[in-house]
């Protein structure tokens, strides 16, 4: 069985956010194969950000939610990674989610 999967989208844009303040945004995962798909682990790219998503099979057509936690601790332009690994064979065994934006002084 070949698990596959779709995503709403791949990058997140805050914008302008203050400093000191904390910022989420979820992402959607749809399992489109025949077999059940996992989300295996979630490697961030600072101490900054943060994943928290369930690791349950999903069957075709189930979803799960990927939301990503930004704590805005230095002033500055940020683009953060998140690289998802998934049970998915291939170049879907793993991907890119990112979130970008720009943090003010207070």
């Amino acid at each position: 069985m070949q698990t596959a999967y779709t995503t709403d989208r791949t990058q997140h844009d805050f914008g302008t956010v203050e400093l000191g303040k904390t910022y989420r945004t979820t992402f959607s995962l749809t399992s489109t194969g025949n077999g059940p798909m996992v989300i295996l682990d979630a490697k961030v790219n600072c101490q900054c950000t943060q994943v928290d998503f369930l690791g349950k099979p999903l069957r075709k057509g189930e979803k799960a939610m990927i939301t990503i936690i930004f704590e805005a601790k230095d002033a500055g332009i940020f683009n953060k990674t998140v690289r998802i690994l998934t049970n998915a064979s291939g170049r879907q065994a793993a991907f890119v989610l990112r979130i970008t934006g720009v943090v003010n002084k207070k």
